[in-house]
């Protein structure tokens, strides 16, 4: 288990494999173990890191009320400047493909190359509901229940 402290809590994050990096983002409701499975097989080429948002997994839940897409776009943007990575492809599953677009759009020189799986575009499209769950305690209770 590794982690790094950002300025707004502790990130956990996995990582396997040698090589150039490439970071792998999950969606909501998910963590990093989503990505084992694709991490084994590309830790045999790459440098492969797969991250938890915070409130997600073991990441810390984040300072703050909501959780949106663009704190999680600072969130990888401060994971890369501490763990030295200055550009990476980024791999993300619905709310991580957002993030991983938004920070391709947001910080371009970190980006080498985007792979999106059944992402929404922007935020606003999501449904209500979801984006209802983006606020803490909406999302606390339905996720703990």
């Amino acid at each position: 288990m590794s982690s790094i402290t950002t300025d707004q809590g502790i990130v956990h994050y996995e990582v396997y494999g040698r090589g150039r990096p490439v970071i792998l983002l999950h969606g909501y409701l998910g963590s990093w173990g989503l990505w084992q499975d694709t991490m084994a097989y590309l830790g045999r080429y790459y440098r492969t890191y797969a991250l938890d948002f915070w409130g997600f997994g073991e990441s810390d839940a984040k300072r703050g009320d909501t959780f949106v897409v663009q704190d999680f776009v600072g969130m990888v943007n401060q994971f890369m400047e501490q763990l030295g990575i200055v550009s990476a492809p980024l791999v993300g599953h619905s709310m991580g493909g957002t993030v991983s677009l938004s920070v391709a759009m947001q910080y371009p020189q970190r980006v080498q190359k985007v792979v999106v799986i059944g992402s929404p575009i922007v935020g606003s499209s999501l449904s209500i509901l979801l984006q209802l769950f983006g606020i803490r305690p909406i999302g606390f209770v339905v996720y703990t229940n």
